[in-house]
């Protein structure tokens, strides 16, 4: 089973997970974690060689990015 890729935001302790957003044609999601620190959603390009990407942004401080194997319980 393949390691999912945790963003924990280093103010409330949140974490998302990139697995979570997925290529859905023609929608873009968002998710903020519970202090609205860190963003994260899809991006999409038309004609573009990468079909789409997830992005992640940030208001004070820079998220923490590490591998699990499971979700960690929250």
């Amino acid at each position: 089973m393949p390691r999912l890729l945790a963003i924990q935001c280093q103010e409330c302790k949140g974490i998302l997970y990139k697995q979570d957003f997925t290529s859905d044609v023609g929608e873009r999601r968002f998710a903020t974690c519970q202090c609205g620190n860190i963003k994260v959603g899809t991006q999409s390009y038309e004609d573009s060689f990468v079909p789409w990407y997830v992005s992640v942004h940030y208001a004070n401080s820079k998220p923490k990015f590490f591998e699990v194997d499971k979700k960690i319980k929250q």
